[in-house]
């Protein structure tokens, strides 16, 4: 069951995404006045969070050549975020060795690579309710999904469903008060 649950999840974010991050974006293409990165950026993700695929297929999406460093459960790379971070391990954290930026909040990153990159970002209006559909169907899901993805299997530690389920509060905190936005 456990396997079909983070199958589900693996795929049922591309579903919904229709083919986001497949093409590059004329935003990134249009003009000669496109600000390039000199710089690959670097990326710290791991293959399976919703949040670093979001941040993956829109680097993809404005053609920005990016070093990929994956720092899943487990992974020495971790530490080395830490360090970076202040002492977070939260993925994706986006590193800009062009601008000096770093970032650790997929939406944040996501606004960024378009005000810094790309000639336009998306509409809000569609994405708004894009976003508010998705977010609401898919928020049961993702709350079986995340800790099997994280590692978890829910017995080993009571500190770990406490940490759960204070990111729970600030995550709906956060969904409750800003909006939204589904690249």
């Amino acid at each position: 069951a456990v396997d079909l649950w983070l199958k589900a999840g693996y795929y049922c974010t591309g579903l919904l995404r229709s083919g986001r991050g497949c093409n590059v974006s004329p935003a990134a293409t249009a003009s000669a006045a496109v600000n390039r990165p000199e710089k690959p950026l670097i990326l710290y993700s791991y293959e399976g969070n919703q949040f670093c695929r979001l941040v993956r297929e829109v680097l993809t999406e404005l053609d920005i050549t990016y070093e990929l460093r994956s720092a899943g459960k487990e992974s020495p790379r971790r530490s080395e975020l830490a360090e970076l971070s202040g002492g977070s391990t939260q993925c994706p954290y986006l590193i800009d060795p062009n601008t000096g930026k770093s970032l650790p909040e997929s939406a944040d990153i996501i606004e960024y690579l378009y005000s810094t990159y790309a000639l336009w970002t998306p509409p809000p209006e569609i994405l708004d309710f894009t976003s508010k559909f998705v977010m609401s169907t898919l928020k049961p899901v993702f709350a079986v999904i995340a800790p099997l993805q994280a590692g978890s299997n829910r017995l080993e530690d009571i500190d770990y469903q406490a940490t759960i389920q204070s990111s729970l509060v600030e995550i709906e905190h956060e969904i409750n008060s800003d909006i939204v936005v589904i690249y």
